[in-house]
């Protein structure tokens, strides 16, 4: 379904519907959010569950509303549904993710929705890890995004074509014989002497270095779920794959210009 022509609507916020189904499941949606005076802006793609939501159901939300039913549940499709959330006025920012009943900001959701089958299938396709996926969600909504992720963790990237893959490990040894002050950092509190935060890639020019980034940046910022198409994966491969990236650090909201009205509306 095109996304274009979405203009203006009375409410803070408004979803358009979208007729893709994962494995039949139709869950998708498009949240904007507009602030008076202004163009729409498009937050991000948003998955909402009813329990007991089959294949055979359609499109569920149709009618405008003033906050889901208890029944229903969402789940921002990435990371950088949160972040961009957090860039709204935190009133707003709330009103929303209550409106939507979100699972991730409302974490006592949870086990009433994991056990559904749409739960796997559609909200967390392709995801193995719904669990470390709210719980970065989690950090970022609390706006203790610093803590994301933490300094322990371990990846590795394969580049389609690669005989061996490339593994990240930010980390660093220890100074020997050293005792003065140190930082803890990140959710468990590691005692570090720097923020080990940083890497250098090194090779001559035309090595590849500039290629490497732009297909770690172009599989990175695709949502865990996307990353499995055929499309990303010639590109590259992450491990584990639901390993979660920010593409916003500070930066401004994409606004969408020429965006027709759909209590919150719902855009056909």
């Amino acid at each position: 379904m095109s996304r274009q022509g979405v203009q203006g609507f009375a409410t803070k916020f408004a979803l358009q519907q979208d007729r893709w189904n994962d494995f039949s499941f139709m869950t998708l949606y498009h949240l904007y959010y507009q602030i008076e005076g202004s163009s729409p802006t498009l937050i991000g793609p948003v998955k909402i569950l009813r329990r007991g939501q089959t294949t055979q159901d359609g499109i569920l939300i149709t009618e405008p509303f003033d906050r889901l039913p208890r029944d229903f549940g969402s789940v921002g499709n990435s990371l950088d549904y949160y972040q961009r959330l957090n860039e709204i006025a935190g009133a707003d920012r709330d009103e929303i993710l209550a409106a939507l009943n979100d699972i991730a900001a409302n974490p006592q959701l949870e086990p009433l929705f994991d056990q559904e089958e749409g739960w796997r299938i559609s909200l967390f396709r392709d995801n193995p890890e719904p669990a470390g996926f709210l719980a970065d969600a989690r950090h970022i909504y609390s706006r203790n995004d610093s803590e994301v992720p933490d300094l322990n963790i371990a990846f590795t990237f394969h580049p389609a074509g690669w005989a061996t893959p490339i593994q990240f490990y930010f980390d660093a040894p220890g100074p020997l014989f050293y005792l003065g002050p140190t930082r803890e950092l990140g959710p468990s509190k590691r005692k570090v002497l720097l923020p080990r935060r940083a890497m250098v890639l090194i090779g001559r020019n035309g090595s590849g270095k500039s290629t490497l980034l732009s297909r770690i940046a172009r599989v990175a910022f695709a949502s865990p779920s996307d990353r499995s198409w055929p499309q990303l994966t010639s590109v590259g491969v992450f491990q584990p794959p639901s390993i979660g990236f920010m593409r916003i650090g500070g930066s401004t909201l994409m606004t969408i210009g020429n965006l027709t009205p759909a209590s919150y509306p719902v855009l056909i």
